[in-house]
């Protein structure tokens, strides 16, 4: 912030302005963000017409926290300070699913079981990496 000459109110601001933006595009696009299904039906209907999703964990780096405490939840384990998010795309590279953020020492698997765990994906081609090969059959059909 010094280094733009700008206040951390000012960044606040900026940073509201910007999601409000984000989220608007997003929306406009028919991607879910941070959507959070009641139940199979809900899930169903927002994938109608959607035969391959393509899931994966992101991360987005950030400055590593002043306290100890906050390093250790923000490390990724790859020598930076992390956030992550659950995204779904389909076969065509269209977003469809933006997940919420968490602590970059997170695995991508417990992101997945916190948002998904109740789903199923019958009828989908449901491609994944590696981190998430523990993944049982009823949560995911087909592995890239």
């Amino acid at each position: 912030m010094a280094l733009f000459n700008v206040d951390i109110s000012t960044v606040s601001d900026y940073l509201k302005i910007t999601k409000k933006s984000l989220k608007a595009a997003l929306k406009a696009q028919d991607v879910f963000v941070n959507k959070v299904f009641k139940n199979q039906s809900d899930f169903d209907k927002a994938f109608e017409g959607v035969e391959d999703l393509i899931i994966d964990g992101t991360e987005i780096p950030i400055q590593r926290p002043d306290n100890q405490k906050g390093q250790q939840g923000y490390y990724s384990g790859k020598k930076r300070h992390t956030v992550k998010m659950l995204m779904m795309s389909d076969s065509k590279k269209r977003i469809l699913y933006v997940g919420k953020l968490w602590s970059g020492s997170i695995h991508d698997i417990t992101i997945f079981k916190n948002e998904f765990s109740w789903i199923n994906f019958r009828g989908k081609r449901t491609h994944v990496d590696l981190d998430f090969k523990v993944l049982k059959v009823s949560y995911v059909t087909h592995g890239l």
